[in-house]
């Protein structure tokens, strides 16, 4: 039987296939017009263009938002912002990234999250996450400097955390943790007072517990010892009526931790390898400092060894404390690993920056032995390609010039062992030397590398578990790095 032209699903059939036919063309189009650009250095407009590839490839994207506002197309940003899933923190972040949006918009977006926050959808930790929200935006009225804004909407926070005690939640958690990732300079001193006075009120220890000790870091950093021994007093009360022995552990070892970290207890018996390792190295005694990494779990699965030599060895650095960092370096956590590559990178940069010239270059002669050991592993991988290209980068603005550009002209060639089914570390690797590049000044050298890595990203696989939203990252980041070439002169 002859089909009937009014049979629809025919006619659906039909125009499904000539729509998906002129999307790919279309797509096609867009494709060869970013090359071009790109071809020839247009770069702000490639950014520009890529940044909707990203957006109409998985919308939800937040880095998308955020690189179209430190960008400068903030339009794009808040347009971007509204075909997704609006909310005070994409909102917030938008205007934090933000170079070139005016004070009267600033305060008009401002009122915009507000709106956001107090129109979530109810859920069972609604004033959780709304204090939350709330404490996002204080902090950022704080940064423009508007005292009496921040302070009705630290207010509105803390009575929202409140509110929420008796749902799902952690209670004031919400602000506590914010406040402890923020900029120092928009913690206010009057932000400390509410919460000992709340934070001695909670029924829960576990919350209180974990509440005042993102306390000690936020008070320690405002460098008024008045402010960090109610908080130490609140942490350590708040342990000691935490039943579940595990859970009491965890507490104590990271308090223990947190009060290491800024020379608190230097005195005290430690209970965490952290501790125990930092005061060791921080004393002098490298060896039993090391005996402590030494002694944590390693395996395919986990590597707490990796993480707290990780530790140990950036605070060495940190207190420019060399002959500890050296002693760490020359005893690497995992032997043969790009991660030792930046550790001797890093041991180098802090030689040199003291005068230790000799010492510096041979610190980066290790790091190239390493290397050349790497470059001869069957497969290579784009975070191994990352450190290389950033050595590189170190050895040349260090005045090993002709070392440096051997080391990146290695790391190019590693490219070539990565798979070719390894889409995402293809894009990555040339991503990473086009980006080291760029901080050299040889915009020529990295065109080529945008180029590539734009070419494989723009192909991505979709079909693959969650392909759209890797898709829209890589593209996210290519963007990124289009725009910092349009604006370093």
């Amino acid at each position: 039987m002859n089909r009937s032209i009014l049979d629809l699903p025919f006619l659906t059939c039909v125009l499904a296939f000539f729509l998906f036919a002129s999307n790919g063309a279309k797509a096609t189009e867009n494709r060869a017009e970013v090359e071009r650009l790109i071809a020839e250095g247009q770069w702000s407009k490639a950014a520009k263009q890529v940044y909707l590839e990203a957006r109409n490839t998985y919308k939800h994207e937040l880095s998308i938002a955020v690189g179209q506002a430190q960008s400068g197309y903030i339009d794009d940003a808040l347009e971007t912002i509204e075909l997704s899933r609006p909310s005070t923190y994409k909102l917030i972040s938008v205007l934090r990234a933000a170079t070139n949006i005016s004070e009267s918009k600033k305060l008009e977006l401002t009122k915009k999250a507000i709106v956001y926050a107090k129109e979530r959808p109810k859920s069972k930790a609604h004033h959780y996450l709304l204090s939350n929200d709330l404490i996002a935006i204080s902090l950022y009225y704080s940064s423009l400097g508007l005292e009496e804004n921040s302070r009705i909407l630290f207010n509105e926070a803390m009575s929202a955390a409140e509110k929420g005690l008796m749902e799902e939640g952690r209670g004031y958690q919400a602000i506590t943790s914010r406040m402890s990732i923020a900029n120092q300079k928009e913690i206010r001193p009057w932000m400390f007072f509410p919460l000992q006075l709340h934070l001695n009120m909670l029924h829960s220890p576990e919350l209180n517990a974990y509440a005042c000790i993102d306390m000690i870091s936020v008070s320690q950093r405002a460098l008024d010892p008045t402010v960090v021994t109610p908080f130490i007093k609140c942490a350590s009360s708040s342990i000691s009526r935490v039943n579940i022995a595990p859970l009491k552990k965890r507490l104590l070892n990271k308090l223990s931790e947190v009060k290491a970290r800024f020379g608190l207890a230097s005195r005290e018996k430690q209970s965490s390898p952290l501790a125990k390792a930092l005061q060791y190295s921080r004393a002098g005694h490298l060896a039993e400092a090391y005996s402590v990494i030494s002694s944590m779990k390693q395996n395919l699965y986990v590597d707490h060894k990796w993480a707290l030599y990780k530790q140990v060895f950036s605070d060495a650095i940190d207190r420019g404390d060399i002959k500890a960092a050296l002693y760490f370096a020359e005893r690497p956590a995992r032997e043969l690993s790009s991660q030792s590559l930046a550790i001797w990178q890093r041991v180098a940069e802090k030689q040199i920056e003291s005068g230790s010239f000799k010492a510096g270059y041979s610190s980066y002669e290790t790091g190239v032995g390493l290397l050349s050991k790497l470059s001869k592993e069957p497969r290579a991988y784009s975070f191994t390609i990352q450190r290389a290209s950033g050595f590189g980068g170190s050895m040349i603005r260090n005045n090993m010039v002709k070392e440096g550009r051997r080391v990146l002209q290695l790391a190019q060639s590693l490219q070539r062992k990565i798979p070719i089914k390894a889409q995402e570390d293809r894009v990555e690797a040339a991503l990473y030397i086009a980006i080291t590049m760029l901080r050299l000044d040889l915009k020529p050298e990295g065109k080529p590398l945008l180029l590539k890595a734009y070419q494989n990203a723009s192909s991505f696989d979709t079909s693959r578990l969650h392909g759209d939203m890797k898709k829209a990252s890589l593209l996210s980041s290519i963007a990124h790095a289009l725009s910092d070439y349009a604006t370093e002169k």
